[in-house]
């Protein structure tokens, strides 16, 4: 409400005009009462106004409230649409992962048909026993490779081998000792036999070489220097042999030496036997001890 200008003209004149002090009284009291009427419509208008004031701040505080409140809500809205469309995005893909299976199922179904169909078939004979089975040999045990035949034929032929043709493992020993009937050897003995016959081979022929040797061909034989263990086939003219016995025109027959150092033997052998020694390089003479052998 507003508030109009404060006349106090007429209180003034009245205190200008007043001769008694009652009358100067009057005229200040009435022009106070007036100034304080209008100090009071003046505060009155002020805590209106302050009222007013505060009640519009509340009001726009509200409003500022209610916005955000408004704006938080569509937010979350937002949101859950956001949400609502991913998840319905994620069901579609679901959706056509499951017809994706559905159609995989319904091939792998119609396979499985045909592959039992072709069963019945194969089986349309079979009268519960395996001779009535078609089976494919496909190691040649009766027929040819990948020919036909029946199951218990292969049977038949698997069960021949595992019982008369093949080897039990308790019937393979490991050892060169062993003498039972039905028993073989472990192919781990194999490098060891091969060892001990081309040990034996060589010795063989190094002690072949040893026993018998010719003596052929040489102009001048000096037995005092055959010193070199072993059995020797000889045949030469008596006139070219030094040291020899008296075997008369020919040297023809066996000689044997052995040698043990310091000690060596000549024997010789051509219908009769003849002996010799030799000690610490000292010779004997040759004696004859048999005749017409």
């Amino acid at each position: 409400m507003a508030i109009e200008n404060v006349d106090l003209s007429r209180e003034i004149e009245n205190w200008k005009s007043a001769v008694r002090g009652e009358d100067v009284r009057s005229a200040n009291v009435a022009a106070f009462e007036k100034i304080q009427g209008t100090v009071n419509d003046t505060v009155q208008n002020v805590n209106q106004a302050a009222e007013d004031s505060a009640s519009a701040a509340h009001n726009a505080q509200a409003a500022v409230d209610s916005i955000q409140a408004a704006i938080v809500t569509a937010t979350e809205k937002a949101a859950a649409a956001a949400t609502s469309a991913t998840q319905a995005a994620g069901s579609q893909a679901a959706a056509d992962r499951s017809k994706t299976a559905a159609a995989q199922s319904e091939t792998n179904a119609a396979a499985s048909a045909a592959e039992a169909r072709q069963i019945a078939e194969g089986f349309g004979g079979f009268d519960g026993t395996a001779a009535s089975v078609k089976a494919t040999d496909t190691y040649g045990l009766v027929v040819d490779a990948l020919g036909e035949s029946t199951a218990q034929v292969l049977i038949d032929a698997v069960a021949n081998k595992v019982m008369n043709e093949l080897i039990a493992k308790s019937n393979i020993v490991n050892n060169l000792l062993a003498t039972e009937v039905g028993t073989v050897l472990s192919g781990a003995l194999g490098p060891i036999i091969d060892q001990r016959l081309t040990d034996l081979m060589n010795k063989y022929t190094q002690l072949n070489g040893e026993a018998i040797k010719c003596m052929f061909g040489i102009s001048d034989l000096d037995l005092n220097n055959a010193t070199h263990p072993g059995i020797y086939l000889v045949d030469f003219g008596a006139s070219s042999v030094k040291n020899g016995p008296d075997t008369g025109e020919y040297f023809t027959g066996a000689l044997f030496i052995i040698n043990s150092g310091n000690f060596l033997i000549q024997l010789f052998f051509d219908g009769n036997q003849y002996f010799r020694k030799r000690f610490y390089n000292s010779w004997t003479a040759w004696i004859k001890t048999t005749r017409d052998l």
